[in-house]
Order: C-alpha cells, then structure tokens, then sequence
C-alpha cells in the first residue's frame, strides 16, 4: 500500500493524472482487489463512485459475464477461432472471483487474439499481470490502417470483434461511427462483432454523478450515450435477437438477468456480418 499523501502535494502519474484527485484506474483497481497500489485519494474517488452507483462492481461483472458468454458462443456455435477485442485499455485479471467475469480471451483459450487499446496504458496496467496475447494501443482515426497491418488474422476466415465499451471513452460520435464503419467494413463474410456501451439513461441522476467522478479521474473522455445514437453507430447491420438491450437482459440465462435493468450501466448488442452486408472499404472519411 502506499503512504499517505498531504493534501498540498503535487502528484501526478505517467500520464499526467493528479494522484490528490484520485486516479480512475487505480480506484476501479481498489475495488476490484487488484494487486496494484492505490493511494488514499484513489480510495476515496473509488468510494465516491459507490456512493454514486451503488452497483458499480456489479456491473462490472455483468458487462465482463456478457463478453465472455458471447467469446464462448462465437467459437462454440459460429466456429470463429480469431478475435479482436477493441477496448479503452487492458482488461485485467479479477482475483478470487469466477470465471466468467475473467478477461475474455481466457473464455476461449485456443483461440487466436489481438487486443487493440485506444487508450495508453498508465502504471496500473503495466504493473498488473496480463495475457500473452499481442496487444497494441491505436488511434480510432487509424482503423483502417491498423486492422490492414494485423497480419496475424486470416482474412479467409471469419473474424470475431468484441468491442468493449471502447466507444465511451471517444468523445465524437464522428470518428468512433467512422471507424466502427472501416471495421465493418474490413471484417469477412461470417464474421461477428459484439458491443458493450456505457449509458446515463438507465439511472440518469446517478449515472450523470458517477460518469463525472470518472471524467475528473482521467485525462480521457468519459461519454455515455443513448440507446438511440449507439444504435446509429451499428447501423446498416441488422442486430441478433434480443436487439440493443440492457447488458444483463441480453441472454435469459444470464446469472444477473433479475437484477434492475440500471445494475448494467451499459448497452449491448450484437450483429453478424453476411455476405449481403459486406461493403466496400472506407480508405479515408469523406
């Protein structure tokens, strides 16, 4: 554990956030029993944001449960054997807790992975143990250009996507709808992409609360949106059933599905690439 810091000291991490305001990721380490060192300031923002939403860790797990329930179905029932996870950052390990809220790409150990960050990793993802998949951290305007260099992924094969709540962390609907089309439009015939989205519309008062004590807790965007405009970012792909749904209500035997729709926090859907809705790709925004 590290010492104590006085109120007056100026503080900040490798990049760049004000320890004395708490660090996002250093409070969601607490929560989650992460061995990595959190500070006082951090302890209290992690606090904070349990007092905001008191099913904060819950939906962690409910988001994390749904991705990898999903991981498992792309290869066990479409026959998918490569994936690509878009996130915000690395997805760590959960000490002591069960399987399925582990990161996804143990849902599916002999299946090929490649982990695209948008955001750059800070102290606390590199001190934390990971996988030993390849992992890269990317700008979303370069999707394209990224997605033509994985050469690891076959793309005579279908490819699965898991996107995880990489969207909240964009801050303009433009570029995070720009390249979600390049990616769609790269992936082959067959292939199957999932999306989990961060939502205020759930429980408004106490999501708005909570989206602002993460805000003040990064130095990235924090942008929950509607039902609707993630809706817009998936268009033309038609969605499997049930649709765009709270993340606990997508499969009926989900552990967390009596919970309150507003314990997920969160969007998903998911959508499967035919050759019918496979389009030219986007080199460049228009």
């Amino acid at each position: 554990m590290s010492p104590a810091i006085s109120d007056h000291t100026e503080i900040a991490d490798d990049h760049g956030v004000d320890v004395r305001s708490g660090c996002l990721d250093r409070a969601m380490s607490y929560l989650t029993g992460g061995p990595v060192p959190h500070f006082p300031r951090d302890r209290a923002l992690a606090h904070r944001l349990q007092a905001a939403t008191p099913w904060l860790v819950t939906s962690l797990e409910i988001n994390r449960a749904f991705l990898h329930r999903t991981a498992q179905d792309f290869a066990g029932q479409l026959g998918i054997g490569q994936f690509i996870t878009l996130g915000a950052r690395a997805e760590l390990p959960w000490p002591g807790q069960p399987e399925d809220v582990q990161p996804a790409c143990s849902a599916v150990p002999k299946a090929s992975f490649t982990h695209l960050d948008i955001l750059p990793p800070t102290a606390v993802t590199r001190q934390a143990p990971g996988c030993h998949h390849a992992r890269r951290v990317m700008r979303l305007g370069d999707m394209l250009t990224v997605l033509r260099s994985l050469h690891a992924v076959d793309r005579t094969r279908p490819v699965a996507v898991l996107v995880d709540n990489a969207g909240a962390w964009t801050g303009s609907d433009a570029d995070l709808k720009f390249a979600l089309d390049q990616l769609r439009a790269w992936l082959p015939p067959g292939s199957a992409l999932c999306m989990t989205h961060a939502t205020t519309e759930l429980a408004p008062a106490a999501e708005q609360q909570a989206a602002l004590l993460r805000r003040n807790g990064s130095t990235a965007p924090f942008s929950p949106r509607s039902r609707e405009a993630i809706a817009g970012l998936l268009e033309p792909w038609a969605l499997s059933e049930p649709g765009l749904v709270p993340t606990s209500t997508f499969y009926p035997g989900h552990r967390h599905v009596q919970l309150p729709a507003r314990y997920s926090g969160a969007y998903a859907a998911i959508t499967l690439r035919t050759e019918a809705t496979r389009q030219p790709e986007v080199a460049r925004r228009p």
